[in-house]
């Protein structure tokens, strides 16, 4: 059994311990959702660091094996999301003439442009967090902290203002197609 208590205290034998008990399954389960060894090492890595960097919020009272699974997933998540807009952003380039780097810097400047229109339509409170936490690469601790409102608060208008940009790239890119 781990002994979440001396994690949250930063006792690295107890985390190593953590890592040698669940990095088999998580990996199991990160390879059997991306199908790739490399990417699920990544994943796993970033899923034990994410664990350590917030260890003290760790509740003892909670399932600790759910919350382990749940930081992987989330994880995995924003994996998926990454190779998303990669893809999206490669389909306008592949729509276009490659040799023709003209067009694609116009291209790229029209998707910027429409991109930060899209930021500057959102509500203010909601557009300053947005900026923050993509353009300034805070956490929502941090947001919070500075903003005087309370993590669920930004994680609320995050997931809106996300909702928001997904759906207006969505149709603008859609004239590429």
């Amino acid at each position: 059994m781990i002994d979440t208590q001396k994690i949250k205290d930063g006792n690295t034998e107890e985390f190593e311990r953590l890592f040698r008990q669940y990095s088999p399954r998580l990996y199991g389960f990160l390879y059997s959702s991306t199908g790739s060894s490399a990417d699920s090492e990544d994943m796993l890595q970033n899923t034990f660091l994410k664990l350590w960097e917030c260890r003290q919020t760790i509740d003892s009272e909670k399932n600790f094996e759910s919350f382990i699974f749940t930081v992987a997933r989330n994880i995995l998540y924003n994996h998926f999301r990454a190779q998303t807009y990669k893809r999206i952003y490669a389909s306008v380039y592949d729509k276009s003439e490659r040799d023709n780097t003209h067009e694609n810097k116009i291209i790229e400047k029209d998707l910027n442009a429409k991109y930060m229109e899209i930021i500057k339509e959102m509500p203010e409170k909601r557009r300053n967090i947005f900026i923050m936490s993509r353009m300034g690469d805070m956490s929502y601790k941090n947001i919070a902290r500075e903003l005087g409102i309370s993590e669920n608060t930004v994680d609320t208008q995050m997931r809106r203002a996300l909702d928001f940009v997904r759906k207006r790239m969505r149709d603008f890119l859609y004239l590429f197609w």
